[in-house]
């Protein structure tokens, strides 16, 4: 091809091979693993209450962890917080 080629695509096409190939979006979790998750850090003795009434402070923690464990992620602290609000006993 020569170098000032174009190469054209459908948008149906270009949004059938992105629907296909990109990964979706998983942040929100289930209201049994919020309850889990609230419960590991409750009984979890490196946590405190007041750490679980100020999630972001947790955000630190979790990232530490999970370098640890070798697991190199995008933690998001609002999604930390929701979970762990729908995961409180009422």
């Amino acid at each position: 091809m020569p170098p000032d080629a174009l190469f054209v695509i459908r948008r149906t096409h270009l949004k059938a091979f992105l629907t296909r190939h990109q990964p979706e979006s998983k942040e929100r979790i289930t209201s049994a693993l919020s309850r889990l998750l609230w419960l590991a850090c409750k009984h979890n003795p490196q946590l405190d209450d007041e750490m679980l009434e100020h999630p972001y402070k947790l955000l630190n923690i979790f990232e530490c962890w999970a370098r640890e464990e070798g697991m190199h992620l995008p933690l998001s602290p609002e999604t930390l917080k929701t979970a762990l609000q729908r995961g409180a006993p009422p």
